[in-house]
């Protein structure tokens, strides 16, 4: 059975390359570039392209974090597998490694299992229960959230669209849902959700200029299917949720070690280097070791 690691990634190929190393060549990966990733960086990605014969690089959209052509990227390189016969895919980002040997993970893909975390909307934990992502013009592909000026312009338009009470309208005859980006689905989802978005085109040109699409596309695609019940509620990745260091999530290391060799997930996010330099080598040593 053919099975695939999607990846969107900003930066540090070698990191990605690693990745490529451990899973070994029984999967087909499928990375996009951010095209806004300077040029050394994005030719460093297509160089793994060259040297792996089963790695394929894109790099055709300018991905601004919480903007909408993040999905669009996505939902490329799900065209690309599905197109190469992929018959189970995992999506993760550059910045993750595979806490499983390819074996193991590869036996895990057999079983066909679909893991997507999602939440009915209102969720509780998202502002205005997630739906101010949808009904409000979100211009994240627009202005760079992550700068000062560009999360302040963004914000500003967005208070300006509530102080005149403008919502802009999304369609109605489908419950929504929200959760984690990242996810593990068999080729029947995937073909589904692809064959959803090209028969709604009023159902996606609701993404446009919303906030973090691809946290809401699947979900809600696929729960109002008949595979919401065929759907483990699990992303099967290990993530830090807490401000440590600067970042949130947290950048893995080796204070997190022991809660990582007891995870059941797929892959752990996210890493960097060199902070995540020993954690990988402990984790490496255990596979080596068959923990």
């Amino acid at each position: 059975m053919k099975q695939g690691i999607l990846v969107t990634a900003f930066k540090e190929p070698a990191w990605l390359e690693r990745t490529i190393r451990q899973l070994g060549d029984g999967f087909s990966v499928f990375v996009h570039v951010d095209r806004k990733s300077k040029p050394e960086v994005i030719d460093g990605f297509m160089a793994l392209g060259r040297k792996y014969g089963n790695v394929k690089v894109f790099s055709r959209y300018r991905v601004n974090w919480g903007g909408n052509n993040h999905l669009k990227a996505i939902l490329l390189l799900v065209e690309e597998a599905l197109r190469d016969g992929m018959e189970y895919c995992h999506l993760i980002t550059g910045q993750d490694y595979p806490l499983m040997g390819s074996d193991d993970l590869l036996a895990e893909g057999e079983k066909q299992i679909n893991y997507l975390n999602s939440v009915k909307l209102p969720r509780a934990d998202w502002k205005d229960g997630g739906y101010d992502r949808l009904i409000y013009y979100n211009f994240f592909d627009l202005f760079n959230g992550r700068t000062r000026w560009g999360r302040r312009m963004i914000h500003y338009l967005v208070a300006v669209q509530r102080i005149v009470s403008f919502k802009r309208k999304i369609p109605e005859d489908i419950g929504y849902y929200g959760g984690m980006t990242y996810w593990s689905l068999g080729r029947e989802c995937l073909e589904y959700a692809m064959r959803y978005a090209a028969e709604h085109p009023d159902f996606m040109k609701a993404f446009d200029h919303s906030f973090c699409a691809e946290e809401i596309f699947f979900q809600t695609v696929l729960m109002n299917s008949d595979f919401r019940d065929k759907i483990v509620n699990d992303d099967r990745r290990f993530i830090v949720w807490e401000f440590r260091d600067g970042n949130n999530p947290a950048t893995l290391d080796e204070r997190d070690y022991s809660r990582v060799l007891e995870s059941p997930a797929f892959f752990m996010r996210k890493i960097a280097y060199p902070q995540s330099a020993g954690l990988i080598a402990e984790v490496n040593r255990a596979f080596r070791q068959g923990n």
